[in-house]
């Protein structure tokens, strides 16, 4: 996406939610990292497996 095509009124809410996907995929990535023993999944709206980490995915392979 082009942002010189977007509208000024439109582009510090996208500004805004670009910033926070990225603090969330952090948090996630940090959950995964940090997790003993455990593991993270993250789906899609579908239940589509966007993400699969973890030390007990680790252990099971």
């Amino acid at each position: 996406m082009c942002s010189e095509n977007l509208n000024p009124h439109h582009s510090q809410p996208l500004s805004e939610a670009l910033k926070a996907l990225g603090e969330s995929s952090g948090l996630v990535q940090g959950l995964m990292e940090n997790l003993p023993g455990g593991a993270v999944f993250v789906l899609d709206q579908n239940l589509h497996y966007l993400l699969a980490a973890g030390e007990a995915l680790a252990r099971a392979c």
